[in-house]
């Protein structure tokens, strides 16, 4: 029947009576009252939350899943138990109205009922305005996905209750089929990893885990509708079956409607987890955490999909409080590049704590050891040894990073790193010889070779290097200068790198007027002013 044939005044009329039927019962108030003080005491009532001392509901957001797990089935073990147990079910069926106008009506009404529970649970907001200032954006995007995964779940509950007409037994199924589409991911773990990152797609953990961290995924949204338009088509064939002949095309009538309900169930299926590795994703968190720069995009776009980027994380679940927003944006960066990057770089996102075989992988793989952070928060110890550890690896290349430490960007040592594991084209960075001898070589004074400054370094696992000198020529294809303590260089080299910076070229220049560890390289001193005076040249 097509959706314009739908007689939607019937299914007004049975959701308006549903939604009635249940607020005259004291029960359905005992159920919200439950859910809200239950979901209250999951986002707040945790040690967690204060240590994170973090305005949002992260600790909610972990446990909602198995919240519903209880809720849903006893939102919808009556929703056909209730007709039958009433005698009402004969007469529902024989009105001039479809099986599919009748389970929408149903599905609507408890949906409805479900959505009351969850607006009145908007006092968690106020508490968290109360306590601090969270983020608008991201409560937005967590209320949408409580939404939509209590939408999914009980089109899945109305299917078990469908299958009996015991409330007991509609119960214990909802909860049953529902635990699959929670835990498919874990029971998969059983067989293999490379089985359980198959069907991780599969699972509302990846679909409402975007949406718990505050971004609207495409891939989120095709997921939740999904299941719910596969299981409200099954249980619209579960409720036309008695109007089903006995066979069809010489074959028992079951079998070709299974069939179909098979073969749209691996449809959907398959859409999910080619729809999984790409899509549109809005960032809807004030500060855009969760957004790219367009360096990061154009650096996945020119990486080779023959040669695919590794990355394997190593962070530890719970981090005191001085590391928890590091973490938060470290895990928002890691999920981004993997949606975006698709097939080009790969994402591995170990849960590691001391003493687990993650933390010997990471030790003798990759040589990323914990380290130990005070924690304040807690009383019960002073420290606590934390993994923010990352290893890349591309063919034969590998660049490990031990831990990020706060205050650096995880974007831009991620990306760095890609490109430098990925042997990308890089920039060519001209550095000027200067008095300070960033490349190192002979110190005449020690009578010792000194190594090459760290930033130096640093640059080379990024850049290509050009040592640049007032005598040399210029490269035509530098890219940019780098310039530290221009005041120690001699005029010859500051008539060469005028015209340079005049023609553009973008330059970084480090100026000390008074450096502490060497008063020699101060402007305001002559050079080898602390020289010893038999070495000095008149």
């Amino acid at each position: 029947m097509a959706l314009v044939d739908i007689n939607k005044s019937f299914i007004r009329s049975l959701l308006l009576r549903d939604i009635k039927r249940y607020f005259s019962n004291p029960t359905g108030y005992v159920f919200i009252t439950l859910f809200i003080f239950l979901s209250a005491a999951a986002a707040f009532w945790q040690d967690r939350f204060f240590r994170d001392n973090l305005a949002n509901l992260d600790q909610l957001n972990a446990l909602f899943p198995l919240l519903l797990l209880a809720f849903i089935p006893a939102l919808t073990m009556s929703v056909w138990s209730e007709e039958t147990r009433q005698s009402t079910d004969e007469l529902l069926f024989t009105l001039p109205a479809s099986s599919l106008e009748v389970v929408l009506g149903k599905y609507l009404a408890v949906l409805g009922i479900y959505t009351t529970a969850l607006a009145l649970s908007l006092s968690h907001v106020l508490v968290l305005f109360w306590l601090g200032s969270p983020d608008i954006g991201v409560l937005f995007a967590n209320y949408l996905g409580y939404w939509l995964l209590g939408s999914a779940l009980i089109s899945v509950g109305i299917l078990a209750s469908a299958l009996t007409s015991n409330s007991a037994i509609a119960f214990i199924l909802g909860a049953l089929f529902c635990s699959t589409l929670v835990f498919i991911r874990s029971a998969a773990e059983l067989i293999g990893e490379w089985f359980a990152e198959f069907l991780a797609p599969l699972s509302v953990y990846n679909s409402f885990s975007d949406l718990s961290s505050g971004v609207i995924s495409f891939s989120a949204l095709v997921y939740f509708f999904s299941v719910t338009a596969v299981f409200i088509y099954i249980n619209t064939l579960l409720i036309d079956r008695r109007h089903w002949p006995e066979t069809l095309e010489g074959r028992p009538a079951r079998l070709h409607y299974m069939a179909r309900a098979a073969a749209l169930l691996l449809a959907v299926i398959s859409l999910n987890i080619i729809i999984s590795h790409w899509g549109f994703r809005l960032d809807v968190t004030a500060e855009q955490l969760h957004s790219l720069s367009s360096e990061t995009k154009t650096l996945l776009d020119e990486l080779n999909e023959d040669r695919p980027v590794f990355v394997q994380a190593y962070i530890s679940p719970d981090v005191p409080e001085t590391y928890v927003q590091s973490r938060a944006n470290l895990l928002g960066v890691l999920r981004e590049i993997n949606a975006s990057a698709g097939q080009k770089v790969q994402v591995l996102i170990n849960q590691t704590e001391p003493f687990t075989e993650e933390a010997r992988d990471a030790r003798e793989k990759f040589g990323i050891l914990p380290r130990q952070i005070s924690d304040f928060g807690n009383a019960r110890s002073s420290t606590e040894d934390v993994f923010l550890g990352l290893a890349f690896t591309c063919g034969a290349e590998e660049m490990v990073i031990p831990f990020l430490d706060r205050g650096l960007s995880p974007e831009y040592e991620i990306a760095r790193s890609i490109r430098v594991v990925s042997k990308s084209e890089r920039k060519k960075i001209g550095v000027f010889e200067t008095g300070i001898n960033l490349f190192g070589g002979f110190d005449y004074q020690t009578m010792q070779s000194t190594p090459p400054w760290s930033v130096v370094s640093e640059l080379r696992k990024q850049y290509e290097i050009v040592q640049l000198s007032e005598s040399g020529e210029i490269p035509e294809d530098i890219d940019g200068l780098m310039v530290a303590l221009p005041s120690s260089m001699p005029q010859s080299g500051m008539d060469k790198l005028r015209p340079l910076i005049q023609a553009g070229i973008p330059t970084l220049m480090l100026v000390d007027p008074m450096p502490a560890v060497d008063i020699n390289q101060a402007p305001s001193e002559q050079a080898g002013a602390g020289m010893n005076p038999f070495m000095q040249q008149n």
